[in-house]
């Protein structure tokens, strides 16, 4: 009798270990990176800024992009949050 009960005991652990074998492991969530924003925090200045027509990156063909940070204005080279004058026509 005992030998018996032995031997289920033994089965059933062993059918338990299988059982855990074959459960699924859960996927663990990827922690979303924060984008960090192209300019150091110091510089951050949101002051309208021209950024000179530029040509193809996405944009029309001469369109006017008003942007933050380093600048091409007509050449000329603008220090960060540079403001430039809007000259009316």
């Amino acid at each position: 009798m005992k030998n018996k009960l032995g031997k289920e005991k033994k089965l059933r652990m062993e059918y338990k270990k299988e059982k855990k074998l074959r459960k699924k492991k859960k996927k663990k969530k990827k922690k979303k990176k924060k984008k960090k924003f192209w300019m150091e925090k110091k510089l951050r200045v949101k002051k309208k800024v021209w950024m000179g027509k530029k040509f193809g990156m996405g944009r029309s063909l001469g369109e006017e992009v008003w942007d933050e940070g380093e600048v091409w204005n007509g050449g000329e080279e603008l220090k960060y949050g540079e403001e430039i004058k809007e000259e009316e026509v």
